[in-house]
């Protein structure tokens, strides 16, 4: 029988006024200094099955800040919010034939869902530019157990750790830009004013990107585009007894670094999500701009 943690925890004010200031706005002059909801986790009720979920922050509309207007609920969470539903239900449906092509599956049947969201709200490849009008989107994580194997996926920037009974990391997966197969581009300075060119550019060289070649040329996060399954990445690892695995977006990645921390999360009392709380409200508060980000954690051990 597996024990299962699962945290989510919201951004830290601090965090948030620190947020704004590296985007040259002021923070009293912001509505709000609690950021809405963008990350989502799920478990099943059936099966074994976890996911993460984290909405990509709007910058545009920080940016064009219209009296701190930031939409509240944020469709950034809704994507995130529907991609952890649709993933659940499809996977529970598919369990007892899970195999690592059809996790991948799974993915698309969600990813679809979030390109139904978008096409609602008037998103489609024809009329996005990848600034002022893009896509909403969510970067993902997931682990599926079937006989003591762990079927996990991740997206971007949020990931699957593996750990030994005494908390060493045995696997993690990898970063969305370690997947780039070409030389990754800056932004040219002369295109930065010729909205065409940008979203060219964008198009070819980020986001979901795949070139003439065939080849990922950026970094990939679900945003309903079917380009988003070249950057997902893959696997199984045997869970054997003791161990651990973590699924969780990246608000808790330096957490994760930090050996009181899993120290903690080796724990087995009854107050250990008190525990959580106290360390990362410190945390965060020690360092905002590090710790203070809006996180999501979804802990197992066998």
């Amino acid at each position: 029988m597996v024990k299962v943690l699962s945290l989510l925890e919201k951004s830290s004010e601090e965090s948030v006024r620190l947020a704004l200031s590296k985007l040259n706005i002021d923070p009293e002059k912001f509505k709000f200094l609690t950021h809405p909801q963008e990350d989502y986790l799920l478990l099943s009720k059936k099966h074994p099955i976890y996911v993460v979920a984290d909405g990509v922050t709007l910058i545009r509309y920080l940016l064009d800040n219209k009296e701190g207007a930031y939409p509240n609920p944020s469709p950034a969470g809704d994507v995130a919010r529907i991609f952890c539903e649709s993933f659940v239900k499809t996977a529970e449906e598919r369990y007892d034939s899970i195999t690592n092509k059809s996790i991948k599956e799974i993915f698309g049947a969600a990813n679809d869902e979030i390109s139904r969201y978008n096409k609602e709200q008037g998103k489609t490849k024809n009329n996005i530019d990848y600034w002022e009008n893009d896509f909403y989107a969510a970067t993902v994580a997931f682990a599926i157990i079937k006989r003591k194997v762990v079927y996990w996926g991740s997206l971007c920037d949020s990931y699957v750790m593996h750990f030994s009974k005494d908390m060493e990391l045995l696997f993690s997966s990898p970063h969305c830009h370690s997947l780039a197969e070409v030389e990754r581009k800056k932004i040219p300075e002369e295109i930065e004013t010729d909205k065409k060119l940008r979203t060219k550019f964008l198009y070819e060289f980020r986001r979901n990107a795949i070139n003439e070649k065939g080849q990922r040329s950026g970094y990939g996060v679900a945003t309903g585009e079917p380009e988003a399954l070249h950057y997902l990445s893959t696997g199984c690892f045997n869970l054997k007894k003791g161990e651990s695995f973590a699924v969780f977006t990246d608000g808790f990645v330096e957490y994760m670094k930090l050996p009181e921390f899993t120290k903690i999360l080796a724990e087995d009392s009854a107050d250990i999500r008190k525990k959580i709380t106290l360390f990362t409200e410190n945390k965060a508060k020690e360092n905002p701009g590090i710790y203070g980000d809006e996180r999501s954690l979804i802990l197992v051990t066998d």
